[in-house]
């Protein structure tokens, strides 16, 4: 996926994957979950990128909004996937994936 290394991917008894986790660099990989219903999608889905700074600032609650960036910037939020392709490529391009 992606030109990403495959770190591991969990199969049911059949054979088909069910949970994946691609290798971004030493520190981050991406879980994806193939194949969920919508309901399950929306409990489940995640991108969890975790870094030590990342655990570190776990430990505080905090919350953001897109409303000023809307605002201000006429910023619009588009599907995750096309998102998400465009930063890999960005990262990608600049030298940040492994």
């Amino acid at each position: 996926m992606l030109g990403l290394e495959v770190a591991f991917e969990r199969k049911d008894a059949a054979g088909k994957v069910v949970a994946a986790c691609y290798k971004i660099n030493d520190d981050q990989f991406l879980e994806l979950y193939p194949g969920l219903t919508a309901e399950e999608e929306r409990r489940r889905t995640h991108i969890a990128f975790l870094t030590a700074d990342a655990l570190r600032m776990s430990r505080y609650r905090m919350f953001f909004s897109s409303e000023k960036a809307k605002r201000e910037l006429g910023y619009q939020a588009r599907a995750y996937r096309k998102g998400l392709e465009d930063a890999l490529a960005w990262f990608g391009a600049h030298g940040y994936l492994a």
